[in-house]
């Protein structure tokens, strides 16, 4: 099969807490954190996938801002 593949993501600005202090990030999109914790009992939890200073990072969810949030 012939073809071209084509690979775009659609990213929206924002803003991440991150020790107290509100940053302006780019939001990427929502994954699943998976592991295990201390007493190794399996997790799995929703988090943001988020770039900034130019490193692509991860946050929880309810330390996201969008634009008509924020303050």
């Amino acid at each position: 099969m012939k073809g071209k593949i084509s690979v775009s993501y659609h990213s929206e600005q924002c803003r991440v807490r991150i020790n107290k202090e509100w940053r302006h990030a780019e939001f990427l999109g929502i994954f699943q954190d998976t592991g295990t914790d201390l007493l190794g009992q399996p997790y799995a939890r929703p988090v943001a996938a988020v770039k900034i200073n130019g490193r692509l990072g991860r946050v929880a969810l309810s330390e996201v801002k969008f634009d008509e949030e924020a303050e």
